[in-house]
C-alpha cells in the first residue's frame, strides 16, 4: 500500500523539524492499539514501538510515508499513572501543536471498539470536529469482538458520536485480517489529494 516508510524523529519542538509535509495525526487514548494500527498500516513491523506499558509515547513521532507525506503519532491521553502536571504539559504541547500547523490534513482518531464512549474520547472528537481537516474514527480491537459484537459496537460509537457514520466517517478496524484497511488507506488518499 505504501512503498517507502521511514521513521523521521520524535520531536517536542517542532521547529527542529526542516522538511514540512502533509501530516496525518494518529491519536487516542494510551491503551487503544495506536502503535499496532501504524506498523499495520505502514506495513513496517516496529516502525512504532508497541508497549505493554500504556503513556509511553512523550513526543510527536514523525513516520514519513512515500516522501509525500508524514503519519504524526500524538501521545496517548487518558492514562491514569502519569502525573496531573505531566498530563497538563502534553495537554498544552498538543494544543500548541495543531494550533500552530498548517500541515494536518486529517485525523485518525483511534477509539477502542469495546469501551467507545469514554469522556477522553468524547472530549478528544469535540476538538476533532471542530478543526477543519479531514477526521474520521477507527474501532480498534474489532478483532476480539464477533459479527453481532461489531455491529453493536458500530451503532454504539454512531450514538456517543452525533454526526458520525458507519463506513463514511467510522470503521472497524482489524489488525489480525486487515479486513478495512483498503477503505482507511483510500481515506488517507481522499484528504492528501
Amino acid at each position: 500500500m505504501f512503498e517507502t516508510v521511514e521513521f523521521t524523529g520524535s520531536f517536542t519542538d517542532l521547529s527542529s523539524l526542516k522538511n514540512r509535509l502533509p501530516e496525518v495525526v494518529i491519536a487516542g487514548r494510551s491503551n487503544a492499539g495506536k502503535s499496532s494500527f501504524i506498523n499495520h498500516i505502514t506495513g513496517k513491523a516496529g516502525i512504532a514501538r508497541v508497549s505493554s506499558t500504556p503513556g509511553k509515547t512523550r513526543a510527536l513521532n514523525y513516520i514519513r510515508i512515500d516522501g509525500a507525506f508524514y503519519f504524526v503519532d500524538l501521545p496517548g491521553y487518558g492514562y491514569a499513572k502519569v502525573s496531573k502536571t505531566e498530563r497538563d504539559r502534553w495537554s498544552r504541547f498538543i494544543g500548541e501543536y495543531f494550533k500552530g500547523s498548517e500541515h494536518v490534513r486529517m485525523i485518525i482518531h483511534l477509539v477502542d471498539s469495546r469501551v467507545p464512549g469514554s469522556s477522553h474520547d468524547l472530549e478528544f472528537h469535540e476538538f476533532c470536529s471542530a478543526f477543519s481537516p479531514g477526521y474520521i474514527m477507527l474501532l480498534t480491537k474489532t478483532d476480539k469482538l464477533n459479527q453481532s459484537e461489531m455491529s453493536s459496537a458500530m451503532k454504539a460509537a454512531e450514538k456517543c458520536y452525533p454526526g458520525m457514520k458507519a463506513f463514511r466517517d467510522i470503521f472497524p478496524y482489524t489488525i489480525r485480517s486487515g479486513k478495512f484497511k483498503k477503505h482507511v488507506v483510500n481515506a488517507i488518499r481522499d484528504h492528501l489529494n
